[in-house]
Parts: structure tokens; C-alpha cells; sequence
């Protein structure tokens, strides 16, 4: 593939020194090193303040079915009516686990089908 668009980018001495050295370590132009760095690496995803605290309210959910789900098989250990379906407990907590992934990993997803765009372009 041959390239033929430029970016001009804009450094500081000692920036441009950093990236030189860097280059020459990796035994890469300064075009390859910026490449490299810049599109096939995974920038930082954007969390929502809403999914941030979903996460945590998700993680506070989950520690109490998990209390409740061991509450419910000491009972049954001990002979006692369980106060809740040990089965459905430990269904809901990996539910739980599932949706909290999900809502990880769905920017990342996204980056990924972006990526893909980007490089049959």
C-alpha cells in the first residue's frame, strides 16, 4: 500500500529527542514508530459517569447474592428451610457477572468493529 497523506504534528525539542530514541530502540522510521503507536494500539475507552456507577451498584448487587446464596447452603447444611433457591441464587449471580462484562466491554467491542472499518478502507 503506498502512502501518499501527511500529518503534520507538533513537538517540543525534547519530544521529538524522546521519539527518536524510541524509534531507533524499536528500529523503526519516526513515520512507523507514530503509526504504531497511534492506530494499532487501543486508545482508553470512555466510561459514562451512568455505566461507572452501574458497574459499582452491579458489584454491590452481587455481593449480597453472594452472602444470601451462602446463607442459603449452610441452611441446607444444617437441615433449615434456605432462605431463597440456592440454584436461582447462583443463576442470578452469574447473570450478574455476564451483564457486568457486557457493560466493559461494549466501547471495546466497538473500538474492535471500528478498527476492522477502518483497515478494509
Amino acid at each position: 500500500m503506498q502512502r501518499s497523506k501527511t500529518v503534520i504534528i507538533r513537538l517540543t525539542q525534547k519530544e521529538r529527542e524522546l521519539a527518536e530514541v524510541k524509534a531507533v530502540s524499536a528500529g523503526l522510521s519516526l513515520s512507523e514508530l507514530f503509526r504504531a503507536s497511534t492506530l494499532k494500539r487501543r486508545l482508553p475507552r470512555k466510561v459514562t459517569h451512568i455505566a461507572a456507577d452501574t458497574y459499582r451498584e452491579l458489584a454491590k448487587i452481587g455481593v449480597n447474592l453472594n452472602q444470601l446464596t451462602k446463607a442459603a447452603n449452610a441452611a441446607i447444611k444444617l437441615g433449615q428451610t434456605p432462605p431463597a433457591n440456592p440454584e436461582l441464587l447462583e443463576n442470578l449471580e452469574t447473570l450478574l457477572k455476564k451483564v457486568r462484562r457486557e457493560l466493559v466491554e461494549i466501547d471495546v467491542v466497538a473500538d474492535l468493529e471500528d478498527a476492522d472499518d477502518w483497515e478494509a478502507s
